[in-house]
């Protein structure tokens, strides 16, 4: 049964939670997505679609410019990150992110929200903060210079993940 979209991030959560790497490349494939392991190396250019992440030593991955044209790229985060960052940044310094993501953490019934300020245009995600296994951001490009995230970050630990980097 093909995945309705690159939005159709519950079956891809599923799978990811579930251990389910056959499902989740499947998910990938018809969605033309864009895997980054240490076989790819640690830098990428995302794309429409979805781009799963399955490097412990941390990435750093680049969005498009956004120009307005409703693209939507998905992160997922497959292999948790144990060392460094993996960091996802505007092409360009004229684009921001506007938007929230909620943190989930170990702990039943503790969950936080963080929003992306004006000049933000960098999140960072590191081993307590967001690079645990099934965290899911979506990037959608909104309008000229404005990418809009939203996603649930798995984390041990909730802190303020947005910066102002490029």
């Amino acid at each position: 049964m093909p995945f309705a979209s690159a939005l159709d991030s519950a079956a891809a959560r599923r799978a990811i939670a579930m251990g389910d790497d056959a499902t989740l490349e499947r998910y990938l494939r018809e969605d033309g997505g864009n895997p980054v392991t240490s076989a790819t190396g640690s830098t990428a250019n995302m794309t429409a679609g979805v781009t799963l992440f399955n490097r412990a030593a941390g990435f750093t991955a680049t969005l498009p410019n956004a120009t307005g044209s409703g693209a939507v790229c998905t992160a997922i985060i497959q292999t948790a990150i144990t060392s460094g960052s993996g960091i996802i940044k505007v092409a360009r310094a004229a684009d921001t992110l506007i938007g929230m993501v909620t943190f989930a953490t170990a702990t039943f019934g503790a969950a936080s929200g963080e929003a992306a300020g004006g000049t933000d245009d960098t999140i960072t995600l590191t081993a307590a903060n967001g690079g645990v296994q099934g965290t899911i951001l979506t990037f959608t490009d909104v309008a000229p210079n404005l990418w809009l995230i939203q996603g649930t970050m798995n984390s041990t630990t909730a802190a303020a993940p947005f910066s102002a980097g490029v």
